[in-house]
């Protein structure tokens, strides 16, 4: 039997989403986003912060790496085992591409999703692409420096590995949201665990790495070239598992319960039990006028 696509589901399947483990761990976040939203707008504060934090990190930090990047190339790295990037894979075309395709991103949520009730998952998806993007970024940097330090067979080896992990946790969540969305057992995966381990953890993995690279420089004095191309393999490796594991596991549930809020907005909204305002927002009520004639009615 041909499994179903998880974008088929009934409104009654639908609901099954809240059972997910993973939402739960966005649930807070969601919350908190959700509190700056009346009437289906957004305060003053919430876009004066929003438009300050795009500012610092799409535009600015993405940036920063670029620079870095170029500095990277000029430095002499006297103090470091490895030799400079001899590449240039980040550079500013790449950086304005991706700032580019981030920004249409913005555009198109602006123009398609304008429902008060999926505001906040908009605002998230936002912060979801600007980390993928941020991971991209870091990855070129990454490439840049492992070219001329490393074989090329490990390099396409590490990446095929991470192609690999990639996919198998993409499989695992799709196949375990058919599961709960289309039959009434279902059960945690493995990797679903080792993902919330990930999701939960990931940033004090990457915090101990450090701490431990810096006690081995501490105790074997100036480190081999060896040691510290492990160590940025390491950090390379244990970032994007980390990034991808939270877009997987907890992205993709979080984001598919927000289409399905969109598709039956309607039934949502009496499930919920929420006023056509609350739901849809003063600014959409004015421009679909027949929602509030259907509700007379």
């Amino acid at each position: 039997m041909k499994k179903k696509s998880i974008f088929q589901a009934s409104f009654e399947e639908s609901l099954k989403l809240k059972n997910d483990s993973m939402i739960n761990l966005q649930k807070k976040a969601h919350n908190k986003t959700e509190k700056f939203f009346v009437s289906g707008r957004p305060s003053l504060w919430f876009k004066i912060r929003s438009f300050l934090l795009t500012l610092i990190f799409p535009i600015g930090l993405n940036c920063l790496w670029v620079l870095l990047s170029k500095q990277f190339q000029s430095s002499s790295f006297k103090k470091l085992s490895f030799s400079p990037p001899h590449h240039n894979l980040l550079n500013f075309p790449i950086y304005f591409a991706l700032l580019t395709v981030w920004l249409f991103l913005v555009v198109l949520g602006k123009k398609f999703f304008r429902q008060a009730s999926v505001l906040p998952y908009r605002y998230q998806f936002h912060c979801y692409s600007f980390m993928i993007m941020l991971v991209l970024v870091l990855d070129l940097l990454a490439i840049d420096i492992f070219l001329s330090n490393l074989p090329l067979y490990i390099i396409l080896a590490v990446i095929l590995m991470l192609i690999a992990l990639f996919y198998l946790m993409y499989h695992s969540k799709i196949t375990s949201l058919q599961m709960l969305l289309y039959h009434q057992n279902y059960k945690v995966k493995l990797l679903d665990k080792i993902a919330k381990f990930i999701g939960i953890y990931g940033l004090g993995i990457l915090a101990i790495i450090t701490i431990l690279n810096k006690l081995l420089l501490s105790i074997l004095g100036k480190p081999s070239a060896s040691l510290e191309n492990l160590g940025m393999s390491l950090v390379v490796l244990v970032a994007n598992l980390m990034i991808s594991a939270i877009t997987i596991f907890i992205g993709i549930p979080y984001f598919l319960q927000a289409y399905y809020k969109w598709k039956y907005p309607e039934e949502y909204r009496e499930w919920e039990g929420r006023s056509l305002e609350e739901w849809y927002g003063k600014k959409y009520l004015k421009k679909h006028p027949e929602l509030l004639k259907k509700e007379l009615q």
